[in-house]
């Protein structure tokens, strides 16, 4: 005899942005400890190496992107519960962004670290 498929109905998880229906709701993390919580993650940009020379050289017209970026990614981290449909608001206490250019292969790798100390990762924010 096999066994039926799994479902979320006969197998619901604990922590799922799903109920035991399939239906969405946001997570009850209210039974969890806080502790401290860090995420990082990084992308990399890729363009042609003379526009990353411009970056550098702070000659982009719009004036320092990187700086721009920088700026753009810690508020984006500070309202993760607004733009991620069932994110928990979270209080965090550091978001770093930071840039390492390499001309040769023209990119630019950004590292983001988010931290807190709280019930729910940071996961996202990062």
């Amino acid at each position: 005899m096999t066994p039926g498929p799994l479902t979320m109905a006969n197998n619901p998880p604990v922590l799922s942005h799903f109920n035991a229906a399939g239906e969405a709701r946001m997570v009850d993390v209210g039974g969890k400890a806080e502790t401290v919580r860090i995420a990082r993650a990084s992308a990399r940009v890729r363009m042609l190496p003379a526009t990353l020379k411009l970056i550098s050289d702070g000659q982009i017209s719009k004036g320092d992107v990187l700086a721009i970026a920088r700026v753009a990614g810690i508020m984006a981290a500070k309202s993760t519960s607004q733009l991620i449909p069932l994110c928990h608001p979270l209080a965090l206490s550091a978001v770093t962004v930071d840039f390492a250019l390499n001309h040769p292969s023209g990119t630019v790798t950004i590292t983001s670290e988010c931290r807190l100390t709280g019930k729910t990762g940071v996961e996202m924010e990062a």
